[in-house]
């Protein structure tokens, strides 16, 4: 964690502020570390609400839907305390530099966390009523494996936001997981169409995994949209744009 610059003074006034000085870099300090502690426990909380989605989804596991729910609304409450602290720093404290880049990087990230949740929420409830329809086609083993692809990633980008890690987050954006994820979603999607062709009653469930896959895919956006922050938290430097995820033309599920 960087630490804020000295500040210096005029020794020709010969008051010597430092003490004062000392005392608001070390509440300072403080309050960045609490928010930062915040930030990663609300990151925990979303992580294990999207695994619970999966476990909804592929072990039928339908009894966890409302913890996902209660966990949607306790991080959009989070979202909000986390916020206001970070507006609260840059008023009593200004920083500049590093810190205000952390600052900057915490509001962008508990964004993004909140809009997480709400992927797992919605991926929560569209598995339970998948569970319970009559009708609903079989998942192939692809779906399974881009459920497990999405959450990998994340959890990953997640690792390397508690570590720093521009390192790993620079081989996140570049490597070829996010092109293998988007892979799997096109034959799930086919899957569900070719379902709906063979027999209209599959419809409902067959767009509901068509809408989860959807939400799937966001999570792995979102996963590198976290990467992109740590390199910016690091190094300062703005990859927004410039990572490898595409937006298809046709992606209007």
């Amino acid at each position: 964690m960087s630490t804020p610059p000295e500040m210096s003074y005029d020794k020709n006034f010969g008051n010597d502020p430092g003490p004062r000085q000392s005392t608001v870099g070390q509440l300072f300090l403080r309050d960045l570390e609490r928010l930062w502690t915040e930030l990663l426990r609300m990151s925990a909380v979303v992580e294990n609400a999207l695994r619970h989605s999966v476990d909804i989804m592929v072990h039928q596991r339908t009894d966890l839907t409302n913890n996902v729910i209660d966990d949607e609304r306790l991080v959009d409450r989070w979202e909000v305390r986390i916020e206001e602290k970070c507006l609260t720093i840059l008023a009593l404290h200004q920083p500049v530099a590093s810190d205000l880049r952390r600052v900057a990087a915490v509001l962008k990230l508990n964004s993004m966390l909140e809009r997480l949740s709400d992927l797992a929420s919605h991926i929560a409830v569209r598995a339970r009523k998948w569970n319970d329809s009559i009708n609903r086609p079989p998942l192939g083993p692809e779906f399974e494996e881009l459920a497990m692809g999405c959450l990998a990633l994340l959890s990953d980008s997640m690792d390397a936001l508690a570590r720093h890690d521009a390192a790993a987050a620079r081989a996140l954006l570049q490597g070829p997981r996010y092109a293998a994820i988007e892979r799997l979603r096109n034959t799930v999607r086919k899957q569900m169409k070719q379902a709906i062709r063979e027999n209209i009653d599959n419809f409902d469930s067959a767009l509901r995994v068509i809408n989860i896959v959807r939400n799937f895919k966001r999570v792995a956006e979102h996963a590198l949209e976290i990467a992109v922050e740590v390199v910016y938290l690091k190094e300062g430097v703005i990859l927004r744009h410039r990572s490898q995820r595409q937006i298809d033309l046709d992606d209007v599920d």
